[in-house]
């Protein structure tokens, strides 16, 4: 944006001087206080345009910085998701006394693929995410399962994935802190409003792995 604030700076003293050089070869004169007023508005027009310019882009860029990060926290929500079927086809074959316990976990997993909005998504990811602590939890009773090296396998895999959404919950809240921080100091919080910059809420970081 320095190039508007260095145009401004230039039409701001080269119309005054041009204009005063063509009003001495005419047959009039043009009143200096016309001049001093183009001159302050030609470079207080630049002035707002560049401070405007920079302050509006911090504020898209600290919001688009959060909205990577919701990206990549889904992207690890569809991950785990996609763990289901394998867990619950093993696992029906040991836990057949556990019906509940494996419905419940087929049926957040429904819930998760059926939603699309932003906050909704990550609560049903979230309901997911307890149901398999519950399912994991359940199996440890079932030395046959627990002995699974295939479960043993997706059981990791879960964990890793737990461990990265959590992470990755970490560092969206931490870039929603800045842009929150941003947007409501001043003079920022003015184009905030003005430009329908608002909010971002915290999320909670759950750290129980399945």
């Amino acid at each position: 944006m320095g190039i508007f604030l260095l145009l401004g700076i230039g039409l701001a003293v080269t119309i005054p001087i041009a204009l005063i050089d063509s009003g001495a070869k005419a047959s009039f004169a043009i009143p200096i206080g016309l001049l001093v007023g183009a001159a302050l508005f030609f470079g207080l027009s630049a002035l707002y345009i560049n401070v405007f310019g920079d302050i509006y882009n911090q504020m898209v860029v600290a919001r688009n910085e959060g909205e990577k990060r919701l990206l990549d926290i889904d992207t690890q929500l569809q991950r785990r998701a996609d763990l289901v079927p394998q867990i619950t086809a093993i696992a029906e074959r040991f836990l057949s006394h556990e019906r509940g316990t494996l419905e419940s976990v087929i049926q957040a997993r429904k819930q998760f693929d059926t939603t699309t909005g932003r906050s909704e998504r990550i609560a049903a990811g979230d309901s997911l995410g307890s149901s398999l602590v519950t399912l994991f939890s359940v199996a440890e009773s079932y030395p046959n399962i627990v002995s699974s090296t295939n479960i043993q396998s997706l059981h990791s895999e879960l964990i890793a994935t737990e461990n990265q959404i959590a992470a990755l919950r970490l560092e969206f809240n931490g870039t929603a802190n800045r842009y929150n921080d941003l947007i409501e100091s001043f003079p920022r919080n003015l184009f905030a409003r003005l430009f329908g910059f608002t909010r971002e809420s915290p999320l909670n970081v759950n750290t129980r792995n399945g």
